[in-house]
């Protein structure tokens, strides 16, 4: 996967994309119902399982506020 990719995933640009709104955020597990690519994240020292999410349920366009 690209940097070009997973600039694509929607949660980037959705309103829940917070740890109170948004199963993912919350959970770091799939949000049922959800269209989603496995990807990964990181640099050749460190990177971790992601996904980039085409479609959710959850998704409400919008930025997140930011958690306090």
């Amino acid at each position: 996967m690209t940097a070009e990719q997973l600039a694509d995933t929607i949660c980037w640009e959705c309103a829940n994309a917070n740890g109170n709104g948004c199963g993912w955020f919350r959970r770091h597990s799939p949000v049922p119902g959800w269209t989603a690519e496995k990807s990964f994240i990181g640099d050749n020292e460190d990177f971790g399982e992601s996904f980039r999410v085409l479609r959710c349920p959850e998704f409400e366009r919008g930025k997140a506020a930011r958690k306090k």
